[in-house]
């Protein structure tokens, strides 16, 4: 399992946004100091801007901004806005029709696994990883979850 560089490059847009509050900043420069491809930006900027995550301005000055404070932005909304709801197995999906799921041995797996994942991305704010005081935000470091370890 895998975030698609979708998911990755809307992560990215909206930190660098929280971290250029000053004006709308446009697609060029958004896609320059994030390293996204700017035909990918702009379909990215506009689907984050549907689901209430960014503002978009037009004009001469335009682009984008967030929309709302980054300690409101969850990590588990902006992958949720560009690749749909997070679904470890098509069982977890409410639309799916398996037969198994009162027999099947790994069901609870999956459930669990599922539920500390966005547990996980929906504790971790925008504002965590542009914070200077967020040092438990490191690479490398160990997320703690009701007290067990994910690494």
């Amino acid at each position: 399992m895998r975030l698609s560089k979708k998911g990755d490059y809307a992560l990215r847009a909206v930190i660098q946004l929280a971290l250029s509050t000053d004006s709308p900043k446009p697609i060029s420069y958004i896609s320059d100091v994030s390293s996204i491809p700017k035909n990918f930006a702009g379909k990215i900027l506009k689907e984050l801007t549907n689901h209430g995550i960014l503002q978009s301005f037009a004009g001469k000055h335009g682009g984008f901004k967030l929309a709302r404070s980054a300690e409101s932005i969850s990590f588990r909304e902006v992958i949720e806005a560009v690749e749909g709801p997070i679904i470890l197995n098509h069982c977890l999906d409410e639309s799916s029709e398996c037969d198994r799921v009162a027999i099947c041995n790994m069901y609870d797996t999956w459930v669990n696994a599922q539920m500390k994942i966005i547990q996980v991305l929906e504790s971790v704010k925008i504002s965590d990883i542009i914070d200077s005081n967020a040092a438990d935000w490191d690479r490398g470091n160990i997320i703690t979850v009701e007290n067990e370890q994910l690494k």
